[in-house]
């Protein structure tokens, strides 16, 4: 798993220069998705012999995080103004710390169903998969938002959208 997780997390240095932040995270997160929900089908609809493709899609959902686990770093930076650019990054990172607990107690479920960790999983990539579509900008090639009024271009196209039923 280590070489392959290693061999993922240099995507986003290899690709960025010509690939903005969005789309990596839009594969990285799509490959994760479809791995996870198709290891849910692979493991509820076989019996248990099938180790292998269990352990490649495994493998696959966490290596494949490991790309928007970079990028994100450097796009919550992006997308937050000065102003509050580090409470931001702050908040970001206590996010994902209280992610990193509540993963082995996630973990725990699977004493009620053995495939409530993963649907747990796979719920919250395909979640995950949404906002990404649905409300990231691009940031590569923009500059920095200094106030936080810069965005309220943003704020303001979002609410048109929403008002006229239209996608960003």
């Amino acid at each position: 798993m280590g070489i392959f997780k290693f061999v993922l997390g240099f995507i986003p240095y290899a690709v960025s220069w010509c690939l903005g932040r969005r789309p990596i995270i839009i594969a990285s997160v799509i490959v994760a998705t479809a791995s996870a929900w198709l290891l849910i089908g692979i493991s509820m609809g076989m019996n248990s012999t099938n180790h292998m493709a269990i352990t490649f899609l495994g493998l696959l959902v966490t290596a494949s995080m490991d790309p928007t686990w970079k990028i994100i770093h450097l796009y919550s930076a992006e997308l937050f103004p000065t102003v509050v650019r580090n409470m931001a990054r702050a908040f970001c990172n206590v996010g994902a710390r209280i992610g990193s607990l509540a993963a082995p107690i996630i973990v725990f479920t699977r004493h009620w169903f053995p495939q409530t960790p993963i649907i747990i999983f796979a719920s919250l990539l395909t979640i995950q998969l949404l906002i990404v579509l649905l409300y990231f900008p691009e940031t590569k090639g923009k500059p920095l938002p200094d106030e936080i009024t810069e965005n309220r271009g943003d704020i303001k196209r979002l609410n048109r959208n929403e008002e006229d039923g239209s996608n960003l």
